[in-house]
């Protein structure tokens, strides 16, 4: 059957013919075509000077049988854009991939380019980011090149997202619900479990699972989570000794926005029964540009049962702040004198006293004491 068919694409034809096993075929285009034996014929990639008329010889030990002639034409078509290429949200450290879909004549090329100029080595259907970062924001678009003509795709927008690298929250005045992105069972910045820093505390108490999830982080850098922990060892309503290890505490992960958690650590044991500073670095697993981190309590007996608490709670790396200053002394001459700086911060902190706006050679702890003042 004849048939037209852009440049650059295939065409096929076949024949159906009847006679005394066994057939054999031989397709002609102004000469018999090397190879071309069987019913059908299949044509790669086809180009003008492929058109013309085709036929079919058909050969038993009784004879021969002609077809009637098949006429392709072969037209060139200009480039066009099937599916454009779609914007895209991203956050930092994560990927992206741009997509085209284009017909016409063949062989199409492609070039794309971000705000208007040239991408290196951007030269396929796709065009992928591995690890997005702000400078990658911008408009990104697509050349469509053959041999007719060139089209330019739509723009696609990347817009890139940068995530927080920290949470930190003592619960005071009350929970800072910016750190936070999830809760279960019913959790109060209160209290009733006692607290580190005055004078609140994270309380879990009520029905059904009891947790906290941290927003979404940017943890490609790492960096410890730090908390103070306290489970139940008590009789009121509010305060029930929670059954370990049952009823014990779990520290867990997340890489893929809460479809899969990993467990860090549990805290199921009777020292956690008084207030317990945790320290622990971020498992390499956790490194990612969309982290999540969860307590979450393994099971309750209910509302009034197993209740747990959290103070202090940090995670990632954050910077030195003081939290008690130096304060004045005055001494008799030939005394000491002692000068203390209560900080807090990613370990370690690394300290340096000066007198004057000079540094002290050798003061470099949390303390100076200096002997026999003049």
């Amino acid at each position: 059957v004849s048939q037209t068919v852009v440049s650059g694409n295939n065409a096929n034809f076949s024949v159906i013919a009847s006679g005394s096993t066994v057939l054999s075929y031989q397709w002609w285009f102004g000469g018999a075509i090397t190879g071309a034996t069987n019913s059908t014929l299949t044509l790669a990639n086809v180009q003008l000077g492929a058109a013309g008329s085709y036929f079919v010889v058909v050969t038993n030990l009784y004879g021969s049988a002609t077809s009637s002639n098949a006429v392709l034409t072969v037209t060139n078509q200009a480039p066009y854009i099937i599916t454009q290429p779609q914007s895209n949200n991203v956050v930092v450290g994560a990927s992206v991939t741009f997509t085209v879909s284009a017909g016409g004549s063949k062989p199409l090329s492609y070039r794309w380019r971000f705000n208007g100029t040239n991408i290196s080595n951007a030269t396929n259907a796709s065009y992928t980011i591995q690890s997005v970062q702000t400078t990658n924001a911008g408009v990104y678009s697509v050349v469509v090149t053959n041999p007719v003509n060139s089209i330019t795709s739509s723009n696609a927008v990347l817009t890139v997202t940068v995530l927080p690298t920290t949470v930190s929250d003592d619960f005071e005045p009350g929970i800072d619900q910016s750190q936070w992105s999830a809760f279960g069972g019913t959790v109060l910045a209160t209290n009733y479990g006692g607290y580190v820093s005055p004078s609140n505390s994270l309380w879990f108490g009520g029905t059904g699972s009891r947790f906290a999830t941290t927003r979404l982080l940017n943890t490609i850098a790492g960096g410890p989570i730090e908390f103070n922990i306290r489970i139940a060892r008590g009789a009121s309503s509010t305060w029930e000794t929670a059954d370990l290890p049952g009823k014990g505490i779990v520290l867990e992960y997340s890489t893929n926005q809460g479809t899969n958690w990993t467990e860090i650590t549990r805290y199921e044991t009777a020292p956690y029964t008084n207030w317990t500073l945790v320290s622990v670095t971020m498992p390499l697993g956790s490194k990612s540009p969309t982290t999540l981190f969860r307590w979450r309590q393994l099971s309750n007996s209910g509302s009034s049962f197993d209740h747990w608490a959290l103070d202090d709670v940090n995670v990632g790396p954050h910077a030195p702040q003081i939290s008690t200053q130096p304060t004045n002394v005055t001494v008799m001459v030939g005394q000491n004198a002692t000068f203390n700086v209560l900080a807090t911060g990613t370990a370690p902190l690394k300290y340096r006293w000066s007198l004057g706006g000079t540094n002290l050679p050798g003061a470099t702890n949390a303390t100076l004491t200096l002997t026999n003042v003049q």
